[in-house]
């Protein structure tokens, strides 16, 4: 059977008829992806001309961009991987100027191989820059922020070929590659289908239904979600049945990662960081200066779990970078669910509210705050999850339940300080 699905622990939502239509139809994607990019210049322009708007003593572009843009880019990771990547406005804009000229250099070798670290620093260095310069309260510093992301991205690609930017150079692409590890969906073919009928490869090369793969992914050797767009060409293209849209436990594919990389593991415990540093510096509790907390809380997650990994090592007797690249992605699930958490109240604020019980006590109650530790403690299940399985199928029987305690602990270390700073 070549429709066979190969892992039942997986949900083909294809399966579903009105979602593979909607996956097909080719008007879908781009009513969306027009929406978004006049959206955006919209925004731009209300950015440069107009931004003094204002409501309830609040400018509406920074309320439009930190409050609820950010927040829901988070919980796309979630609920969509990078499909917010593959309707990115940024990347339809510079896709415009990249048909009608460039200059096709060949991306160097030194900039593929490592990617990861430019992404990495990327990232780490714009959350430094919006805090230090407090750009969420700043229209001028976010304009520059928005602007100069656009400048790079047409630049770039416009010198080198095969999308460059994103592929390679985006720091909220690979944000947003790291983070769709815990998506709840994913985009995977049937490997025996592609194998014994396909012969024209359409996923990867395209055709009159739809364009070719925007990351030149083969959909045969896709694995994990860093690199997909979720753009649905593959979905559209081919004609074998073969693609699935799988509904799954988020993060599923952690735990038998294909291709980890130093960057990318080191990345995942630098969020967890970058999380705490955010919830520090927002909650006020600690005086000291806003680059004293982000260092800090780095040389904190990154300390706590090489020690970790150090011990993991000696009892398993492998190297420390191995435990690195086996561990260091499991916090992911943990840090997009508390990064979650920590943008709702930029949403919703600290709403409260009382519930009376037998019509005799009166519970005054934070909804916030309790969907704030429900978001956290799903992330802690799923992260320890993954770390029993990863034990399970890389460390040897007499020493994987030493193993999973000192991994375990961790997450759990971690998830009581976010907790102590949401309660705070």
């Amino acid at each position: 059977d070549t429709t066979k699905i190969e892992d039942e622990k997986r949900l083909n939502l294809l399966n579903i008829s009105l979602i593979r239509k909607l996956c097909e139809s080719p008007g879908i994607i781009l009513a969306v992806k027009t929406t978004v990019l006049i959206s955006f210049i919209s925004f731009l322009f209300l950015l440069v001309t107009q931004s003094d708007i204002s409501i309830g003593g609040r400018n509406i572009p920074l309320i439009l961009f930190w409050q609820l843009g950010i927040p829901f880019f988070f919980v796309i990771f979630l609920f969509a991987a990078r499909f917010g990547c593959g309707i990115c406005p940024i990347s339809s804009i510079s896709k415009f100027f990249n048909k009608r000229i460039n200059l096709k250099i060949p991306i160097p070798s030194f900039v593929k191989n490592n990617d990861g670290w430019f992404v990495g620093v990327g990232f780490i260095s714009i959350l430094f820059l919006e805090k230090y310069t407090h750009m969420a309260y700043s229209i001028n510093n976010t304009a520059y922020l928005l602007f100069v992301i656009l400048l790079a991205a047409i630049i770039i690609d416009f010198v080198f070929e095969k999308s460059a930017w994103c592929r390679h150079l985006c720091p909220l692409g690979g944000l947003g590659g790291i983070f769709s590890m815990s998506s709840m969906i994913e985009i995977r073919s049937n490997r025996n289908t592609c194998t014994t009928i396909c012969t024209t490869h359409d996923c990867y090369k395209g055709s009159e239904r739809a364009a070719p793969c925007p990351m030149f992914l083969h959909l045969q050797f896709l694995s994990d979600n860093r690199n997909c767009k979720v753009c649905l060409n593959c979905i559209k293209n081919c004609t074998h049945n073969a693609t699935r849209l799988n509904l799954r436990i988020p993060g599923a594919e952690i735990s038998s990662l294909r291709q980890t990389t130093l960057a990318g593991a080191l990345f995942s415990i630098i969020l967890s960081g970058l999380l705490l540093a955010e919830i520090l510096f927002q909650s006020g509790v600690s005086k000291v200066g806003f680059p004293f907390i982000f260092s800090a809380s780095i040389f904190f997650a990154l300390t706590l779990s090489l020690t970790s990994n150090y011990l993991t090592a000696l009892i398993s007797k492998e190297t420390v970078i191995e435990h690195i690249k086996h561990f260091g992605y499991t916090l992911l699930p943990l840090t997009l669910f508390g990064f979650i958490a920590h943008k709702t109240v930029d949403v919703f604020g600290n709403a409260e509210g009382s519930l009376m019980i037998f019509n005799i006590y009166k519970l005054n109650f934070n909804f916030t705050t309790a969907f704030q530790l429900l978001m956290v403690l799903t992330g802690l299940l799923i992260t320890e999850y993954l770390i029993y399985k990863i034990v399970l199928n890389k460390i040897t029987k007499a020493r994987q339940s030493l193993v999973f305690v000192i991994q375990g602990i961790v997450p759990l270390i971690i998830t009581v300080i976010y907790i102590m700073l949401f309660f705070t």
